[in-house]
C-alpha cells in the first residue's frame, strides 16, 4: 500500500515541479502562483522559486524512499523525520493555496497539494 501511496503522490507532485520548472525559465505561467499577480515570474521571485524547486525535488526523493521505492540514502529514521516535515509543508501549502483568492491556483494546484499530502502522511504512516 506505502509503494502505491508513494507512486501517486509522486504523479500529483511532478506537474508542480514542472510548473516551478517552466515559471523559472520564463514561461507565462504566473497565473498559477503567488495569486496570479503576474504573468510571468518577476526577477526577484526566480531565486526563491529556484530554492523551492530544489526542495520539491529532495520532497519526492524523499517520498519515493519512504515508499520503498527507491533505496534510501541516509538513515532511514533521518529520511521518516524529513518526511514528516515534508508532509507539514504540503499540508500548509494545500491550505495556503485553498485560501487564494485566484482560481487557477485555487482549483488546479491546491488539489495537487492536497493529494501529495495525504499521499506522503499516508505512506509515513502506514510503513
Amino acid at each position: 500500500m506505502n509503494m502505491t501511496t508513494a507512486i501517486i503522490g509522486t504523479i500529483t507532485f511532478t506537474p508542480i515541479v514542472f510548473l516551478y520548472l517552466f515559471l523559472i525559465i520564463g514561461a507565462p505561467l504566473g497565473e498559477y502562483v503567488l495569486g496570479g499577480k503576474h504573468r510571468t515570474l518577476p526577477a526577484s521571485s526566480k531565486s526563491f522559486f529556484t530554492t523551492a524547486l530544489a526542495v520539491q525535488l529532495i520532497l519526492l526523493l524523499v517520498l519515493l524512499q519512504v515508499g520503498e521505492i527507491i533505496p534510501f540514502l541516509l538513515a532511514p529514521p533521518l529520511v521518516r523525520g524529513v518526511g514528516y516535515f515534508f508532509a507539514l509543508y504540503l499540508t500548509y501549502n494545500t491550505v495556503i493555496s485553498f485560501a487564494s483568492f485566484n482560481n487557477k491556483e485555487k482549483w488546479f494546484i491546491a488539489p495537487l497539494y492536497l493529494i501529495t499530502a495525504i499521499c506522503f502522511w499516508m505512506t509515513l504512516l502506514i510503513n
